[in-house]
């Protein structure tokens, strides 16, 4: 069942001064803009800033899901919870999008281009999202040329000990299992979060062509993090997560339920440890971490039975220090070195591969007035199969009055091959990296009675695509230019005392080198959000979240909108029961072709703390 009449409605509000909520609010701190904390109203960065109270108003349990309602951000899932999730930034497909959970890069080196599976996460326990638009290969060095989304799990934001519960069951078999603990001294603070998962799922293959046996997921998530303040000028801490993934999914060739259940068994370890180091006029931040995952398929398709075994590891170095100089001049400055791991073994027969990558950068932050602020940013990285490549970046922000500010950005990028691309069967160690610019400019309004409105232009070019050749059978690199243009527009109007609107929209025309489109970029793409304070107690939220002009295989993958909606009963300070529903008019869409998508769902929940 479609709805283009809510699509449409929703659309049609883009003339209306109404996006996420509070995701570009003005006096927000950004840290991975410039990787310094710095004023939003300061950065020519175009970032979007999330906190607890947007995750807890909107309810959604799947990260994925909850990404899809902001500007220039698209996630496409094949299938129920577990299934692969890959996130677009502005057009630009997971290999460009750099993700990091408490400072740990957990995209995959075992994949055929190193992504992360964005439909491994939850949101029970985080707190903050920031999204990085545009290319910040020359902060982060390659895969960041679509963005960064840096995710913060719970912290402790308040002394003493504090416990945190949540549980969820609804539609599908489904039911979430969530606790907390946070513990703030004197001299140091600790989190920890624990989590379980499970549910019957539906049909990774679309149960509307036929295919009706459900694929679930049992899932366990445990993560970690604490400081500890050493002296008076040195701290010390950690971040730590581990994940297993128990999943069923559909066979591919052709795609359908097929017989037995295919599984795919997912384990990944990440941890992170630093030192911080204040010596009063300068700063300096050191790192160490590891990234561990290893992902097992059992499967049964048109080439036979086959059982494999991929496992990803990445050790990495980060360092990154800076320096007030003066009351107008800030210089900061890193480095970094990586060593990415691929290794195969099964019925596909074995493979091992892996990378070394360097990087350094600078980057002087100015203010010659107190209405302008430019950050300049130049990088060199090696990496063991190419060499060489130089990046930067130029960013400014001006404010124009107290209610307008004006941003502009460009940069250039690059992605490298990954280890399959370089030396899988099918791979070229030749391989050159993908080259890339982008540029933005926008503006941001703060309007009467709290009202704001934010507009970027932006576009995105990447050159030298890495891409399979059917006539030689390998990776090659292939010449031309792709091509991203787009708006992404973002408003909150306050609707009197009790009451939002909220507004996210994105338009984004995409161009291959051959002259057709990107698949799975949506030209049009939004959501409309109502949040409410019925009473004092009881809150409620309606959004409509849609996209239209979507391609796939060079054909339409079809328009949609979903509604959610969800209430939320405050039983006291710290207790609160609440009831979600998602898709609830059972819409029938594709993400993915051939794949199917959540239908109608009811879900009720209790969290306390204490």
């Amino acid at each position: 069942m479609r709805h283009p009449g809510i699509l449409s409605l929703a659309l049609s509000l883009l003339a209306v001064p109404a996006a996420a909520q509070g995701s570009f609010d003005l006096g927000e701190i950004t840290v991975f803009a410039n990787r310094v904390e710095t004023a939003a109203d300061a950065t020519g960065a175009s970032v979007t800033v999330i906190g607890p109270e947007e995750l807890a108003a909107a309810g959604d349990v799947a990260l994925a899901a909850f990404l899809t309602r902001f500007a220039g951000v698209t996630v496409t899932q094949a299938g129920p919870p577990g299934a692969p999730a890959t996130t677009f930034l502005r057009g630009a497909a997971g290999a460009y999008v750099k993700v990091l959970v408490d400072g740990i890069d957990v995209s995959d080196p075992s994949g055929t281009q190193v992504i992360f599976n964005m439909g491994l996460l939850r949101t029970s326990d985080i707190a903050r999202i920031e999204i990085v638009r545009g290319s910040q290969s020359a902060l982060y060095g390659g895969s960041a040329v679509g963005g960064v989304i840096a995710i913060t799990t719970r912290q402790a934001r308040e002394d003493g000990v504090r416990h945190r519960f949540g549980i969820e069951a609804g539609s599908r078999e489904s039911a979430l299992l969530s606790w907390g603990m946070t513990a703030r001294g004197e001299r140091g603070e600790l989190a920890v979060s624990a989590s379980r998962f499970v549910t019957a799922g539906f049909s990774a293959a679309d149960a509307r062509n036929g295919n009706t046996e459900a694929d679930g997921l049992r899932d366990w998530r445990l993560s970690a993090s604490g400081r500890f303040r050493a002296s008076d000028s040195v701290t010390l801490g950690f971040a730590a997560f581990a994940d297993r993934s128990r999943g069923e999914y559909d066979e591919g060739f052709p795609l359908g339920d097929g017989s037995p259940d295919e599984r795919a068994d997912v384990d990944s370890i990440g941890v992170r440890g630093f030192a911080e180091a204040d010596l009063g006029a300068t700063r300096h931040v050191f790192g160490l971490s590891r990234y561990r995952i290893e992902r097992r398929y059992r499967e049964s398709n048109g080439f036979g039975p086959a059982d494999n075994t991929y496992t990803g590891e990445r050790t990495a170095l980060d360092y990154v220090g800076n320096w007030q100089a003066t009351a107008r001049l800030r210089l900061v400055w890193g480095a970094d070195w990586q060593e990415e791991r691929y290794d195969q073994a099964g019925t596909f027969g074995p493979l091992s591969a892996d990378v070394r990558s360097a990087g350094l950068w600078g980057q002087l932050i100015a203010e010659p007035t107190d209405r302008l602020s430019i950050a300049a940013t130049l990088r060199q990285d090696y990496h063991s199969a190419f060499g060489g490549f130089t990046t930067g970046r130029l960013a400014a922000a001006f404010r124009a009055s107290e209610a307008v500010t004006l941003r502009a950005a460009v940069s250039n990028g690059f992605r490298a091959p990954s280890p399959f691309e370089l030396y899988s069967f099918y791979g070229d160690p030749a391989l050159e990296p993908e080259e890339s610019r982008s540029a933005e400019i926008g503006a941001e309004w703060r309007l009467a009675g709290g009202a704001r409105l934010a507009a970027t232009a932006f576009l995105l070019d990447t050159r030298n695509l890495i891409d399979y050749d059917f006539a030689t059978d390998r990776y090659a690199n292939i010449p031309g230019r792709t091509e991203r243009r787009g708006i992404e527009v973002e408003a909150a109007l306050p609707l009197g005392e009790r009451a939002t609107l909220s507004f996210a929209y994105t338009f984004t025309d995409t161009r291959t080198a051959a002259g057709g489109r990107l698949p799975r970029v949506p030209r049009h793409e939004g959501s409309v959000t109502l949040d409410g304070r019925i009473t004092d107690r009881l809150s409620g939220q309606l959004a409509v979240i849609g996209a239209a002009d979507v391609v796939e295989g060079g054909a339409p993958l079809g328009d949609f909108a979903v509604v959610n909606a969800s209430l939320r009963y405050r039983i006291d300070e710290r207790t609160e029961a609440y009831v979600r529903v998602e898709n609830l008019f059972d819409t029938h869409y594709q993400r993915v072709r051939g794949y199917g998508t959540p239908g109608f769902g009811l879900f009720a929940g209790l969290s306390a703390e204490f």
